[in-house]
């Protein structure tokens, strides 16, 4: 038996010595190749509406024994495909669009090559006109499947990516995402005295955070009256003074820093 387990084991190490010397995995550098390489062309053909993915055979042409580039013999792994995509790279050769558009960042050749991220194809898509539902680039919408920056703290910071306009939001939510969660769910600091008091100076410090839920008009469905105060007498001619001096902050809750240079 003894004899039986090991003569397994020194098979098992034979073998993985042997794929160990005979072949390695491609550790492949876009940025190496590109000192090199003058363009895309030279691995993946003249044709942009159908560039090749370059196999083992082109790969040889310059890194087997004896070549300029010897690199002794290798493995090759296709990189992952997107199997749901529908991107037609003809239809983008024809419109113009050169290898470095999407594929490198910012256009300069010499840098590491990418994939590019979804929001640059929306970007290029609103600023074209061309179509940017999921239909135009997915075969098949997987439900479910969130964007890697949906993680973390997402839920408190997702507030920030909408009011940037980052334009795909709706791509996946509708146009009424928002109220899907929020007509039912408020922030936590909506509790306690917040209706009475607290919402002014929360709004005076940061009026653009209440934007994110709330249009331009929503004050004015409780403020069209004046408070109090704008009853004490002689309170537009000069009187507002003494309110001001004693809590100006209450001042801004309703009215811009800039209100008051209207007639000062």
């Amino acid at each position: 038996m003894r004899r039986i387990l090991s003569g397994i084991t020194t098979a098992a190490l034979l073998v993985a010595l042997f794929a160990a010397t005979s072949c390695r995995v491609t550790g492949f550098s876009h940025k190496t190749h590109l000192g090199e390489v003058k363009g895309c062309a030279p691995c993946h053909g003249e044709d942009a509406s159908s560039p090749a993915m370059p196999g083992g055979k082109e790969c040889a042409s310059c890194h087997e024994e004896g070549k300029k580039y010897s690199r002794g013999t290798f493995s090759w792994t296709k990189p992952a495909s997107f199997e749901d995509s529908t991107f037609s790279h003809g239809t983008h050769a024809e419109a113009g669009i050169g290898c470095e558009s999407c594929h490198t960042p910012g256009g300069v050749t010499g840098e590491t090559m990418t994939l590019p991220r979804m929001e640059k194809c929306i970007s290029c898509h609103e600023e074209n006109s061309v179509g940017v539902d999921c239909e135009t680039c997915h075969r098949e919408i997987r439900k479910g499947k969130k964007p890697a920056f949906h993680g973390g703290g997402f839920l408190a910071s997702h507030g920030q990516w909408e009011r940037e306009g980052r334009g795909y939001c709706s791509s996946c939510h509708g146009e009424d995402g928002c109220e899907t969660c929020h007509s039912r769910m408020k922030p936590a600091s909506h509790r306690g005295a917040w209706n009475k008091s607290a919402h002014g100076v929360k709004a005076s410090h940061d009026r653009e955070r209440c934007a994110l839920c709330h249009e331009s008009g929503f004050c004015t469905r409780c403020h069209s009256t004046p408070p109090p105060s704008h009853a004490a007498p002689n309170f537009k001619f000069g009187g507002h003074e003494r309110f001001a001096r004693a809590n100006s902050r209450s001042c801004l809750v309703c009215h811009e820093r800039s209100f008051c240079a209207s007639c000062h």
